[in-house]
């Protein structure tokens, strides 16, 4: 007797099953028998002898390899077969009105069961739904509620990286994606670079996240004092991935620098260098005034103001500067008389009682 690890069902599950064939490959079709019935089923390890002591529990077993009569079959059920199943229970659904959508329809290779997924999002009863598939499709009838990436895995294929969907390919179980793993390995949280067909976050955050505890590890901590070549500053950012850090140095700039050319600032030295840092822009202003050279009009000064320019009053006789002349040559009035007569002021209402 061998053991060999099968992936079967249109939600990929994946289990280890006895077989009687030991020369079986992988992505070999083959027909086997679970605990939901005869199913079509493809080997993903190569078998493995099971000793004479080892006593088998599980419910999985190979029967056959898969004939062309089988792969047939299962095309056909999978392919116009299923389509209109599809429609006959979302026309049922509609007439009951019934608060669920129909996802995906599963037929087994022996018939012995029909499977609906579903999703909603309250609690459905569907008895009398169940009652009428099967006296539609004379067989058993199984209903299952999934959640939106059960609903990626049934019928979604590549994402956007080129591979086909971690759901559908490796991953067993479907755990929660906590946002603090994206802060982590996504220098931007855009929903469409983070989220996958489902909707949710990907789900290769939580399998890579691993690898990026260790790799953040090695990165010195936000707000932490290091030296960056020749000047000192402190961490304002971390790129875990390429292992680069943000520094803000003493004299204001920022840099990016790799981790291999970060040194740790001995006590005291950041506070050294922003002092000197401090009395050089204090001295380099101090030398801008003694030498006459201020800011333009109108610009910034390095305190943070700006310049006012006054312009003098004309000579008596003259337009101010800032007046054009009209087309004879002369200056431009001031403005025109108002030569609507004076409105009359408002009359004071009688107030009884006075005279």
């Amino acid at each position: 007797m061998f053991m060999v690890h099968a992936r079967y069902g249109a939600m990929s599950q994946r289990e280890a099953v006895v077989s009687d064939i030991d020369d079986l490959s992988p992505n070999e079709k083959v027909v086997l028998k679970t605990e939901r019935g005869t199913e079509l089923g493809t080997v993903t390890s190569k078998p493995s002898q099971l000793g004479s002591d080892v006593q088998w529990t599980g419910a999985g077993r190979i029967l056959r390899r898969a004939t062309p009569e089988d792969l047939a079959r299962h095309r056909e059920l999978g392919g116009p077969h299923r389509k209109k199943t599809e429609n006959v229970c979302r026309q049922m659904i509609q007439q009951q009105k019934l608060p669920m959508q129909l996802v995906y329809a599963e037929y087994l290779l022996g018939n012995e069961k029909l499977y609906f997924y579903f999703m909603s999002e309250t609690r459905v009863d569907f008895r009398n739904l169940v009652r009428d598939l099967a006296r539609q499709f004379q067989t058993r009838i199984e209903l299952r509620q999934i959640g939106q990436r059960e609903a990626a895995r049934l019928v979604g294929d590549y994402n956007c990286c080129g591979h086909e969907l971690c759901c559908r390919c490796f991953l067993r179980k479907l755990e929660p994606i906590p946002m603090a793993m994206a802060r982590l390995q996504k220098q931007s949280l855009d929903p469409s670079k983070i989220s996958g067909l489902c909707g949710k976050l990907k789900c290769c955050l939580r399998f890579e996240d691993q690898v990026y505890n260790e790799l953040r590890k090695q990165l010195p901590e936000r707000g932490k004092r290091v030296l960056c070549g020749e000047t000192c500053g402190k961490v304002v950012g971390c790129d875990v991935y390429n292992q680069r850090v943000s520094v803000e140095t003493v004299e204001g700039s920022h840099v990016n620098v790799p981790l291999a050319e970060l040194r740790e600032a001995p006590p005291g030295a950041y506070e050294q260098a922003l002092q000197a840092a401090s009395a050089a822009a204090s001295e380099s202003g101090r030398r801008a005034a003694s030498s006459g050279r201020f800011p333009a009009a109108g610009r910034p000064r390095p305190n943070g103001r700006t310049t006012q320019v006054t312009t003098p009053p004309p000579p008596d006789g003259q337009p101010p500067a800032n007046r054009r002349p009209d087309r004879n040559g002369r200056p431009e009035r001031a403005g025109r008389p108002d030569r609507s007569p004076p409105r009359p002021p408002p009359a004071k209402p009688d107030t009884p009682g006075r005279p």
